[in-house]
């Protein structure tokens, strides 16, 4: 019982750091695109995640209220 337990836990180890490793990478395209769009104010879209467009729209909409 305790090499399921292993081999599930391992499984489940790896499936969150994909899943970390992508959320990392998008939110660093994400990045990249707020710093060509910011001074256009013109919004990032195409993220794998959502939240990583919507933190970085908001960001580009405070700094074009200004």
């Amino acid at each position: 019982m305790d090499e399921i337990k292993n081999v599930f836990l391992a499984i489940l180890a790896v499936i969150v750091m994909v899943f970390v490793f992508f959320a990392a990478m998008d939110r660093e395209v994400a990045r990249k695109d707020y710093i060509e769009h910011v001074e256009q104010c013109k919004p990032i879209d195409g993220c794998l995640f959502g939240w990583n467009c919507n933190h970085y729209n908001k960001m580009i909409e405070e700094a074009c209220n200004e």
